[in-house]
């Protein structure tokens, strides 16, 4: 998946707001609500060979910035993964490169 590509996937598919988690505040996307599951593991294999490294607790997790948000999984296998989160940038602990870099 290239760039274009990963930008189309998120920008086409609706997040849902996680309600669980008030204090940290995202949105994300199951994989059986997206339109295609390969597409939806291109997407997680983009994310992890393109993202930037920021830790969240006691992991680090790879972010991919596109616009104002900033997109992760949670580090399973990528068969097994079955969200992407998204969150303002503003909200990413460690900050966020700019769009440029």
């Amino acid at each position: 998946m290239e760039e274009a590509s990963f930008t189309g996937f998120v920008t086409d598919h609706e997040f849902v707001v996680a309600n669980t988690m008030k204090g940290i505040p995202h949105s994300y996307l199951v994989r059986k609500r997206s339109r295609d599951s390969d597409e939806f593991s291109s997407a997680t294999h983009f994310i992890r060979d393109n993202g930037f490294k920021r830790p969240f607790y006691r992991k680090v997790y790879a972010y991919y910035r596109v616009g104002d948000y900033a997109y992760w999984t949670m580090g399973a296998a990528v068969e097994e993964t079955v969200l992407i989160n998204r969150a303002h940038v503003s909200t990413i602990r460690g900050g966020v490169p700019d769009d440029e870099e």
